[in-house]
Parts: C-alpha cells; structure tokens; sequence
C-alpha cells in the first residue's frame, strides 16, 4: 500500500506539471522570422533595418531558413534599439523570432559612438541571441543587410557565409556579439570585429558581398579600420586561419601557395632590460597549386623550395609588419601580450602598466612547409 501512495503522488505530479506546462509556441504563419538585422544613426535617432522570411510563405515549408525568394525588408525608427524593436509586432502584426538572426551589422556611424546603450538589449534580452555574428559596414547597415544577391538563399545566410568562410582572407574575422562585448570590457585587450560592404557586379546584375578589413574599437567606439593585408597578418597572429591563398615571387618564378593548415604559438619571458620578449612562431603548410613552366619532373624538388624560401620570408614580413601596425603603432594588443605577462610576472606587469608597448620586444619565426607540388586535384 505504501508503495501504491508513492506511484499514485508520481502520478498526480506528472499530471498537475503537465497542466501547468507553457502555452504551445506562436505558429510560424504569426512570426516574422528575422534572419539579419542592422541598425544605423540617423539624425532622428536609430534606424532599425531587419531582413526577415515571409512568415506565411516560410509557415507552408518544413525550412524556412532555406526560401530565400521569401524574404521581406523592414524598417523602423526609434530613440533607443528597444523602441524600434517594439514598433515591429505592431507595424507587421506579426511576434518577431529574434533567436534565428544570423548577423547584427552595425552603421559606421553609429559604431563611432558609445556602443554600449545600442548592444545591451542583445546581450541582456532572452528573446535576442548573443551569439548572434557582428560586423560593422562600411557605410550604413541599411545597404547592408538590404543588399540583393539573387538565388535561393536569405541575404542573411550569405552574410553568415562570409564571415566564417570569406574566401578574400581565408577564414574572416568571425566575431560572435558576447564574445565581442568580452573584449569591450577586458582592461587588455582591444575589441575588433569584420567590416563589410556590398559592391554592384559587373554584370549589372544584382549585388555582391564583399569582407573589407577590420575594425578596432577603443573605448566604446570605433578607432582605426584595418586593411585586407593586415587583417589576413590578423589571422595567423590570433590563430583563426583556416584557410587562403598566397601569392609570392621566388628566385625562378610566381607561385600560388593555398595554406592548408596553420598553427601559431607564442612564448612569453622576460627581456634583458627588465621588459618582457615575446617569440611569435607561426608553423604553416601549404601546398603550390601549380608549377609554372615546363620541366615537373626534373625541377620538382627545386620549386618547392624555391616556394618555400619565398613563402617564408612573405609570412614573416607579413607577421612584423601587422604587429607593427596594430601593437607597436595603434596599441592594438591582438595577441594579449599583456593578459600573458600579467600571468607570468604579475608585479612586473603591474609596474609596467601603460607601458607595454615600450618594454616589449617580439620576435617573429616562421617555419612553412611545402607539402607537395604539381597542380592540386
């Protein structure tokens, strides 16, 4: 009997969660389903710019991310991002779905404020997603989250795209909004994220996306924007290189070197004038796509190291001449060399606070291999 009294409680409690269980979820024909959103300063005050499915159109399908011909603009106005959020639900009629937007883009205006009032709501509110990619246009967010590209694809999924699969500088600088607000708030290091804009093709025939450099921020705000060279020096400095392409001049001829995998380390210790060294290795192999001339059989063994000599002496120019840019010049401190100082030598880097820059030394080691020649299959 006492073990019926336990069954017969698991029951009733089962029951009454069960009756207490929320409400089934607004259906998809009653949502606008925003894939990207952009926001822009305006002398009125903030222009809200989403890209969204038709949400009856995207009701009849078992995916909507993937009916890209459904996809609508909507613009709204308001003095803050929360009060142009709340005009959407009631100019549309439709409950907004912020947990499927692919990117947040910023206008170059509006990033050369105080960030922080426009990135609250997304990174407080449950509805929004703060893993949400971020980049900052080259222009107005409008034109960028606006853009056609034609096919069957969202506007927002190509965006997405180009961010994490860029083919200008390998892997682009992918930038997730928390991750970005982490570095907005660490006292070391500096903020960046990708910059992008839309070029006409030439064809006349719709538009095309484009990844422009990199923007750094300081407090708060935009600073200095980073160009395609120094942002591709970025990515092997951070170790987010997937993948590129490189283009250098050997003694016997051009080669095109596709970076296959590549892999940087950095050392950190102290310096002989009481500052700190910092050893930079980046380890990268590549292949050449294609040997230029005649003779593969007999001269295989001397291009790939031709391209070897050449592809070294390209990455490490590239490596110093990015850290000259972006620490040594701008203070930009990519590689955290003072999050690693701080941990090594504390009380020196306390005594150094500030003064980073001048008592550090870096050197740049690059080791790249060859892995075969011929033309790539």
């Amino acid at each position: 009997m006492h073990i019926s009294r336990k069954l017969l409680c698991a029951v009733l409690a089962v029951s009454v969660l069960g009756g207490c269980a929320a409400p089934r979820g607004t259906e998809l024909s009653k949502r606008l389903i925003v894939e990207a959103i952009g926001i822009d300063k305006t002398d009125e005050g903030l222009l809200l710019t989403l890209q969204a499915l038709d949400a009856h159109a995207a009701g009849r399908g078992s995916d909507p991310n993937e009916q890209g011909g459904t996809t609508k603009i909507y613009q709204f106005t308001g003095g803050t991002v929360g009060q142009a959020l709340a005009q959407a639900e009631g100019a549309t009629g439709l409950a907004p779905l912020y947990s499927q937007a692919r990117v947040l883009v910023l206008g170059r205006a509006l990033a050369q404020q105080d960030l922080g009032p426009y990135l609250d709501l997304f990174g407080r509110e449950y509805t929004a997603r703060s893993d949400i990619l971020l980049a900052v246009a080259e222009d107005t967010a409008r034109e960028v989250v606006s853009a056609e590209f034609g096919g069957d694809r969202p506007g927002g999924a190509v965006w997405e795209d180009v961010l994490t699969q860029g083919e200008e500088n390998g892997e682009c600088i992918c930038i997730k909004l928390y991750a970005f607000m982490n570095l907005l708030l660490s006292p070391t290091d500096r903020a960046y994220c990708p910059v992008v804009g839309v070029r006409d093709e030439e064809t006349g025939d719709g538009q095309r996306p484009v990844h422009c450099g990199t923007a750094f921020f300081e407090d708060d705000r935009l600073r200095f924007t980073a160009d395609a060279e120094t942002t591709l020096g970025l990515l092997f400095l951070t170790d987010r290189l997937r993948r590129t392409t490189l283009t250098v001049q050997g003694e016997r001829d051009l080669y095109t070197l596709r970076v296959i995998r590549s892999k940087t380390k950095i050392k950190t210790a102290r310096g002989a004038d009481g500052g700190f060294a910092f050893t930079v290795r980046l380890d990268t192999v590549c292949d050449v796509t294609e040997i230029p001339g005649a003779g593969f059989a007999r001269e295989g063994d001397e291009v790939s190291a031709d391209a070897e000599t050449a592809g070294t002496a390209y990455l490490r120019d590239l490596i110093s001449r990015s850290l000259d840019d972006l620490f040594f010049g701008r203070g930009a401190d990519v590689c955290r060399f003072a999050r690693r100082a701080s941990l090594l030598f504390p009380k020196a880097a306390r005594d150094a606070a500030g003064q980073m820059r001048e008592q550090t030394e870096v050197t740049v080691s690059v080791g790249l291999t060859v892995r075969r020649t011929g033309k790539e299959a």
